[in-house]
This record gives structure tokens, C-alpha cells and sequence, in this order.
């Protein structure tokens, strides 16, 4: 007999459930999703992803490697240094920095090639899940 589970759509699948939403919620943690995660997942850093990636023909610009999936866009002048600098505290400030967003200030690398520029420079903000 097969297990009547299989292949159903959950009960609560796309509803809203705004009574357990936000601050409604027992896991709510007050909105603390960091900066910095709030700028990388925000359109102008995928935009300035995909021209770095493109301008570099979607290629490790250390090693070569061009698979998919593997690639990832470094911050030449750092990402940490570019904040402390112009002192962003908001992601306003972030997406109005003009050098945050220049593609001259970054180069597509293989993950490999990115995690091992960062081991050099001992850069203890860098997340390895980063693109």
C-alpha cells in the first residue's frame, strides 16, 4: 500500500499565516539579519556580480576554472574596507556607494582561488558562502 504523503502538497503550502509572522513568531530575533548579508543579497550586488562575471567570460581569473556553479565575484579593494571607510551603517548608504559597485574594483574567481586570497590576506570577515 503506498503512503498517501507521497506526492501531496502540505496543507499550509503558499498560505499566509501572518499570526505567526515577524515578531508574531516564537523564533523572532528582532530583525537582526546582519548588513551585510542585507547588501549581498540585494539586486545592485547581483547586478555587479553578473557584469564582473561577464566581463571576465564567466573565468577563474587566477586558475581558468569556468564551471558553473563555481564561481565567485572578490572585492579587489576589500568589501570591509570599502564600508569601515565610508562608514555605511545602512543598506541606503551601501547601495549609494559608488565604490562598492565598481566593477573595476572586482575579478571573478574560482571558489578555490577566493578562499585562498582570503586565507593570504587573513581576512576574518570573509564567508566562504559569499558570491
Amino acid at each position: 500500500m503506498r503512503d498517501a504523503r507521497i506526492n501531496s502538497i502540505p496543507w499550509n503550502k503558499g498560505k499566509d499565516r501572518p499570526e505567526i509572522s515577524g515578531a508574531k513568531n516564537g523564533r523572532w530575533k528582532g530583525g537582526i539579519t546582519p548588513l551585510k548579508h542585507r547588501i549581498w543579497a540585494s539586486f545592485k550586488s547581483r547586478q555587479w556580480r553578473d557584469d564582473i562575471f561577464t566581463r571576465d567570460c564567466f573565468t577563474c581569473q587566477h586558475c581558468g576554472d569556468n564551471k558553473g556553479g563555481n564561481l565567485n565575484a572578490h572585492h579587489i579593494k576589500p568589501f570591509f574596507s570599502i564600508m569601515q571607510f565610508y562608514e555605511i551603517t545602512t543598506i541606503e548608504e551601501a547601495l549609494g556607494c559608488e565604490e562598492l559597485w565598481n566593477i573595476n574594483n572586482g575579478i571573478t574567481l574560482c571558489k578555490e582561488c577566493h578562499r585562498e586570497i582570503h586565507k593570504k590576506v587573513g581576512d576574518l570577515n570573509y564567508v566562504s558562502d559569499n558570491s
